[in-house]
């Protein structure tokens, strides 16, 4: 994988910021702002692997302290999630990483250092995922104000998972050894969920952190959401499901219409969802 700028600044990072990146030059101001916020920053090492930007994204972050590596997308290895978790966990080197999307925003400073806090005073094998809320800064619509309070709600102190849940690598965390002993499925979709559901299986431990949250949010249009949808469903060989789909055509319909969307607005989403498990 060519290598651009390999950066050392630490010999023993304390934890390594892991950003897959595919044209998010809009976001990444705003993300690189509040990462540089946390009060870990001067121990963390940061590694972006960019996999074909043609927007700018390569030389903004050319232009950041990070170690940067970069791939032209030409087949579906290269856009495959799961591996490329796998690529960049070995082109990190703490003992801890945190996995963010570029367009992931954190809001509080001190969030990077709790998640060291708990990582560390674990004895077992652990890895916890961050609540996702929209993202009023990129924009967002009421289709994903009403899912992501759903799958992430609200809440005080660190919960102990016991399925997979909402476990998503766009802001998750673990410590080295519990990768080196189960890495990420080769799976282009889905591939946070069924690691998470490998490593509970092992008698790993999963924590959210309900008091953490993080700004995330596509503002996607109804084929968007199908299109995402669609990849996950086959990915977790899933497809073909009527009654599921049912089930999510009216789930998000309620949700959405209780989060204030139109009667019209909701149905073209929950279909749009709903339909991709067809």
């Amino acid at each position: 994988m060519p290598e651009l700028r390999k950066l050392h600044a630490l010999s023993t990072p304390s934890v390594s910021i892991l950003v897959r990146v595919l044209n998010e030059r809009a976001a990444l101001p705003e993300f690189w702002s509040r990462l540089r916020m946390q009060t870990t920053y001067a121990d963390m090492e940061i590694v972006f692997l960019d996999l074909g930007s043609t927007d700018g994204t390569l030389e903004y972050i050319l232009g950041q302290p990070c170690t940067v590596y970069s791939t032209v997308a030409r087949t579906d290895d290269d856009f495959n999630y799961g591996k490329n978790c796998n690529r960049i966990m070995a082109l990190s080197h703490a003992p801890v990483v945190v996995f963010l999307s570029a367009h992931v925003f954190l809001t509080d400073a001190r969030t990077i250092e709790i998640v060291l806090k708990l990582l560390k005073e674990s004895s077992r094998p652990t890895a916890l995922y961050l609540r996702q809320a929209p993202n009023g800064i990129m924009g967002f619509n009421s289709y994903e104000a009403a899912f992501l309070a759903r799958r992430f709600p609200a809440g005080g102190a660190p919960q102990m998972q016991f399925t997979a849940g909402a476990f998503s690598n766009a802001a998750s965390a673990l410590r080295r050894e519990t990768w080196e002993s189960c890495p990420f499925p080769p799976l282009h979709g889905g591939e946070d969920s069924a690691w998470a559901e490998k490593h509970l299986a092992s008698g790993g431990d999963l924590l959210y952190l309900p008091h953490l949250p993080v700004l995330h949010s596509h503002n996607w249009t109804p084929q968007q959401v199908h299109n995402r949808v669609r990849l996950v469903a086959e990915a977790g060989m899933e497809t073909g499901q009527y009654l599921k789909s049912i089930y999510y055509f009216l789930g998000v319909s309620v949700s959405m219409l209780r989060h204030g969307a139109g009667l019209r607005e909701a149905g073209r989403y929950a279909w749009a969802h709903a339909s991709a498990y067809l």
